[in-house]
């Protein structure tokens, strides 16, 4: 499962940021919401940090019920279908905002 914690990682951005300002929300409102630090959330929302359990648990908390099935739904899908990708690194998506490209060897981090 470690070969998709990086899918995860570009995943969790869109999401997170896609709800704050879905909501209207400042960094440092939805920071309070799950407990953190407003610097701490700014890097979980640039994707520098992977969020933990904890994170993760208090941000489907803010959703309703249907989208934290929409959110688990989603990237099931995405890993299902990196898996049946022919490309030898299809496993791998876009790059993270502000990222440059770099090459990445096979198993790589």
């Amino acid at each position: 499962m470690r070969r998709y914690e990086r899918q995860f990682l570009v995943f969790w951005v869109g999401q997170v940021r896609g709800f704050r300002l879905e909501k209207h929300l400042t960094q440092e409102k939805l920071a309070e919401a799950l407990y953190l630090s407003a610097r701490s959330y700014q890097k979980l929302e640039q994707g520098v940090h992977q969020p933990c359990a904890t994170t993760l648990a208090l941000f489907l908390g803010q959703l309703t019920d249907q989208e934290v099935l929409a959110f688990v739904r989603t990237f099931a899908q995405l890993v299902e279908t990196a898996r049946f990708q022919e490309a030898p690194d299809a496993h791998e998506i876009t790059q993270l905002p502000g990222e440059s490209h770099r090459a990445r060897a096979p198993g790589g981090p």
